[in-house]
């Protein structure tokens, strides 16, 4: 399932360090459970998020991308991304849509226990599917933990 995830990252979701201002992140991805395959298809993968705050408000990008929006309650990040549609198959013939969303205890030198950093997890939601492979209504979760790598103005 993290297939949807590295295909969204590399399709149209490049990371690119010092792309605006905000709070990074070096995330560190772990898959955890997966309701879509027989067996855990593991995943381990990293990636920079930039999270932009607004009093509680929250947005989260990768590269100059919106990733997700959410809200910041006593340092935990809650967030949702729009829905997503990936093309598959050889002949382009299926296609999975999918939502993000995730929670995370962020500390970005305020005070937070996330220890200057990142702990969470990220959740992959299958909405539709015409995808023999992935099942509409399955998820695949992955513990989302990291680094704080500073703040740009």
């Amino acid at each position: 399932m993290r297939t949807i995830a590295a295909a969204l990252v590399g399709l149209f979701l490049t990371g690119c360090a010092g792309v605006g201002p905000g709070h990074y992140y070096d995330i560190q991805f772990i898959g955890s459970e997966d309701t879509c395959h027989n067996a855990l298809k593991n995943y381990n993968g990293t990636e920079e998020y930039r999270l932009v705050r607004d009093g509680n408000a929250a947005t989260l990008y990768i590269g100059e991308d919106v990733l997700g929006t959410g809200s910041i309650t006593n340092c935990v990040l809650t967030y949702r991304s729009a829905a997503y549609t990936e093309v598959r198959g050889d002949n382009k013939e299926y296609s999975v849509r999918y939502s993000i969303s995730g929670t995370a205890e962020v500390d970005s030198g305020d005070g937070c226990s996330a220890g200057k950093g990142w702990r969470g997890e990220e959740r992959y939601d299958v909405l539709e599917s015409n995808d023999p492979s992935v099942p509409a209504g399955c998820t695949y979760v992955m513990e989302a933990n990291g680094t704080y790598l500073g703040e740009q103005k």
